[in-house]
């Protein structure tokens, strides 16, 4: 994450795609049914969102929100991270709705949201 702070801090581009390969690397050396995977993709999505906000790439907002939903997936319904990432995913799931203007996407965010709340 000290890789994403620079790039708000300073703005450049290229400590987003670093910390894009490092988190990629981390993702690839933790368990598959480790649920603390999902703090990795929390901050793995993040960083793709800050290339969405420049780019308004359809791929990075998708690799941005199937992060979030692996990372709801990973954590228990009991934990109280679920709620950050159901509120995460129901605030970047519209980015793509924005891009690609499918009404389901709308949809999914609407219940992300209403299962954060």
């Amino acid at each position: 994450m000290a890789l994403l702070h620079r790039f708000w801090i300073l703005g450049d581009i290229d400590d987003v795609e670093k910390a894009i390969q490092l988190l990629d690397h981390a993702l690839k050396c933790v368990q598959e049914n480790d649920y603390t995977k999902a703090y990795i993709l929390k901050d793995y999505a993040i960083a793709f969102a800050q290339q969405v906000a420049r780019w308004r790439d359809v791929d990075d907002i998708s690799k941005c929100i199937t992060s979030l939903r692996q990372a709801v997936e990973l954590t228990p319904g009991f934990h109280p991270f679920k709620v950050d990432l159901l509120f995460e995913l129901g605030r970047w799931v519209p980015g793509r709705f924005e891009i690609l203007r499918d009404i389901q996407d709308l949809e999914d965010a609407c219940s992300c949201l209403s299962a954060a709340a």
